[in-house]
């Protein structure tokens, strides 16, 4: 239905924009009836992407007051897309409808899928994009669900597949074998040998008191013989068949070869063993075929095949459909089912612990999923070291683990849980402290829902993760500092430096105390993307090859994606980003030129190459006067002019 809505839009939309002095007499207003329309518009100057209308609708979805929003521009609210693949807006204006999918950041951090339809339309004395947007996060989500569900069930049922057409394939070639076999008995032994000894199968043959009677090379190689003569007229159970896997001894009455030579019916066995000559056993697949002479049974005929890799892959298949491969916890899955069998009185009180990792997303971003997963698997241990044997710990989620705690009550589920949060914190993984967030319920009445006691430990978990949001996000940007500057000292100090000689600039320039605070902010952390780099680059001294240059490019773009992440430095990233631009837009990473380039970012580059300049390299350093004379003489070039008057007015501060 709302999809149909917004194609009915699209045509009143198009009728107004194609014949407007049709409309004027008989129709409402073109901007009130956008404006109180339920569908979310909005309309971008695609010269600079810059809002320059929302509808009531769309301030709404976005959770910014209107004023806000419609001073800034897309590329404020996009997400998950890098720079250099921003729109060509130019395109979009050229052509009479376009459809696109982008991701956007709400007012409250969180982040929407949304489907963009727009249409060039003259507002204003300008060609502006009239867009509207529909939310399709959930669709989206549902989307990639489905295809993750469906390819495991694609993979699963090739597999299967796969395993029976073997086994199918495996069972006619060994039938089709003994029917050559047996045509052949009666007509030549050297012709039937060597046909036994072509098979892969081993097979071997037994008369009616179960003694070899002849084995071909395959059987023999399979259970470690050098010739026939070493197993003919032996009893073939008391030799190869005589216990089971554990080393119990199997009856003969249990011989379920000897029973198909007693009952005269074929029988097919996958799950024992047959044991070498060397005292190993193997595990087995094998078919007894009763064979007759006149009528009467006389023996049979026993083909095998060593089942041991066969096995080790079916248990491997089971493993993984009740395990997580990171951590080798339980899997979501099999905990759902567990939550079914020990959901039973004499469990009472059953508890229940949910917890949550912070700062997996970051660690992620910063340093790859590979140390993200450390980050998992070693919460996952903590958890293991902690929890009782028959407790059941799942990873239930990305980043999300449930404990199931029978006969336990709600005290001493806590307990755990602070057990849990005081060991992950106390270990550094990677670069950063551990830390998680957890959250407890219980069940002490039979007909309390575990359903609902497992949404009650989620519901408190994230209220854990809320009230403590400030302090971890602040831990976890202190410990990423304290990690980049053990690495190398030289980069404390200059982070220092350049936050002191910004905020003097700052100070002649007469900025607003608050915007004086977030230059110092961004001073002192612009480098922070400078943790991706690896210790050759981050402290060498000399110049840096092509590749090398190519590597630190990429810090302030790893800066703004870092302080991104956290709402205390949000306000900054966009500073971080753009303070390697040059006023002659030959900088990086977009290229900005003159005041394009954010002005806190101008003053940050001033003050860095200052403090560059005069930090002792290798015995080389520029005076003060000689540093000053350098940015000055770059003033209109790399440096804004503006910036570099207020650092020469307060060189004798410095």
């Amino acid at each position: 239905m709302k999809r149909k809505g917004l194609s009915f839009l699209f045509v009143i939309v198009m009728m107004i924009l194609t014949n407007p002095f049709s409309w004027a007499s008989d129709a409402p207003d073109f901007y009130d009836l956008v404006d109180s329309h339920g569908s979310m518009m909005i309309f971008i100057d695609p010269s600079n992407g810059r809002i320059v209308y929302a509808n009531q609708a769309a301030v709404d979805f976005y959770g910014y007051e209107k004023k806000m929003l419609e001073t800034m521009d897309v590329y404020d609210l996009r997400t998950g897309t890098s720079y250099d693949r921003v729109p060509r807006w130019s395109e979009l204006s050229s052509r009479d409808r376009n459809t696109y999918t982008v991701n956007h950041r709400m007012a409250d951090g969180s982040i929407k899928t949304l489907e963009v339809q727009s249409y060039p339309y003259e507002y204003g004395g300008r060609t502006v994009l009239f867009s509207i947007l529909e939310d399709i996060t959930q669709r989206t989500i549902l989307e990639a669900n489905n295809k993750k569900q469906t390819n495991i069930i694609i993979s699963g049922a090739l597999i299967s597949i796969a395993v029976l057409l073997f086994i199918a394939e495996a069972r006619r070639k060994i039938n089709e074998d003994i029917e050559e076999i047996n045509t052949e008995l009666n007509s030549s032994k050297d012709k039937l040998q060597l046909i036994l000894d072509s098979t892969v199968e081993g097979i071997y043959g037994m008369d009616r008191e179960g003694l070899c009677t002849f084995c071909n090379q395959s059987g023999l190689e399979i259970l470690g013989y050098e010739s026939q003569e070493e197993l003919l007229g032996k009893n073939m159970h008391y030799q190869i068949h005589h216990s089971y896997r554990n080393g119990d001894i199997m009856p003969v009455e249990e011989c379920r070869i000897l029973k198909s030579i007693d009952e005269g019916i074929p029988a097919f066995v996958d799950d024992e063993v047959f044991w070498r000559k060397d005292g190993s056993c193997f595990d087995v697949e094998y078919d007894s075929h009763p064979q007759k002479e006149n009528g009467e049974i006389v023996g049979a005929v026993v083909t095998f095949t060593d089942a041991t890799e066969k096995r080790k892959i079916q248990e491997e298949l089971q493993y993984l459909s009740f395990h997580d491969p990171v951590t080798n916890l339980y899997n979501k899955t099999f905990f759902q089912e567990e939550v079914k069998r020990l959901d039973v009185d004499r469990n009472l009180p059953i508890s229940v612990i949910v917890g949550d990792i912070n700062g997996l997303k970051l660690t992620n971003d910063i340093l790859g999923h590979e140390a993200g997963d450390d980050l998992i698997r070693a919460a996952a241990q903590t958890m293991k070291e902690i929890c009782r044997s028959d407790d059941i710990i799942a990873r239930t989620g990305g980043d999300e683990f449930t404990i199931l705690l029978p006969s336990t009550t709600l005290q001493d589920a806590e307990r755990i849980c602070e057990r849990i949060k005081k060991s992950i914190e106390s270990k550094k993984i990677n670069i950063f402290k551990g830390s998680i967030s957890t959250g407890c319920a219980v069940k002490t009445e039979t007909g309390e829902s575990m359903d609902e006691i497992l949404k009650l430990a989620d519901k408190r978990m994230y209220l854990d993760k809320t009230l403590n949001y400030n302090t971890v996000s602040k831990d976890q940007l202190k410990n990423l500092m304290s990690t980049l500057h053990e690495r190398s000292l030289r980069e404390k100090s200059h982070a220092e430096e350049t936050a002191r000689i910004s905020g003097m600039i700052g100070k002649s320039l007469n900025l607003r105390p608050e915007i004086l605070k977030r230059l110092k902010d961004a001073a002192y952390y612009h480098d922070v993307g400078k943790i991706i780099l690896s210790d050759e680059i981050l402290k060498k001294k000399g110049e840096l090859t092509e590749e090398e240059e190519l590597e630190m490019e990429q810090h302030p773009i790893a800066g703004y994606r870092i302080l991104n992440l956290f709402n205390e430095t949000v306000n900054i990233a966009e500073i971080v980003f753009a303070h390697h631009e040059r006023w002659d837009g030959e900088g990086y990473p977009k290229g900005l030129k003159g005041i394009e380039i954010p002005v806190l970012s101008r003053i940050i580059s001033v003050s860095e190459t200052y403090d560059f300049l005069t930090r002792d390299k290798n015995g080389e350093m520029l005076t003060k006067d000689q540093a000053i004379e350098q940015i000055e003489y770059d003033a209109g070039r790399k440096f804004d002019p503006m910036v570099t008057g207020a650092l020469i007015k307060i060189k004798d501060e410095i």
